[in-house]
């Protein structure tokens, strides 16, 4: 894609993907707070938006990192010691509700969850020789 906006900022209908994440986050935990790690550069467009487009459903702003590993850290450190977390990649705007709750529930239950989804895509193996298909019913996606 060749765009200067940030990715989490396109328009869908008007709105930002990120507003549309959050506000299906919203949906489905209603009573959870959400923190919200953007690189320091975005804070401005961030706001400007927020300003257009109403708040965007995030409780707290925090600083990410150069990479998403030092962004994820920064986010769990800013939150309190105990209670569940869930990491989303913004520009994925459609989890469905559902999806969302049976995660937080199974988190509750069983102390993690990774939702997945089944492969639609054709996936190969690399040998040494060339590749080989697999069978995707075999792995799900993540």
């Amino acid at each position: 894609m060749r765009t200067k906006t940030a990715k989490q900022f396109l328009m869908i209908e008007g709105l930002p993907i990120l507003w549309r994440t959050l506000r299906r986050f919203q949906q489905a935990v209603p009573d959870a707070p959400i923190t919200l790690v953007l690189h320091e550069s975005l804070f401005d467009e961030f706001r400007n938006l927020e300003s257009h487009h109403g708040p965007s459903g995030a409780t707290h702003l925090v600083k990410g990192g150069a990479e998403r590993f030092h962004s994820v850290l920064a986010g769990l450190t800013s939150l309190p010691d105990e209670g569940l977390v869930a990491i989303h990649d913004a520009v994925r705007p459609f989890p469905s509700i559902e999806l969302i709750r049976t995660a937080f529930d199974t988190a509750a239950t069983h102390g993690s969850a990774i939702p997945s989804i089944p492969l639609k895509d054709s996936i190969r193996k690399l040998s040494s020789t060339g590749s080989v298909s697999v069978n995707r019913s075999d792995f799900l996606a993540v």
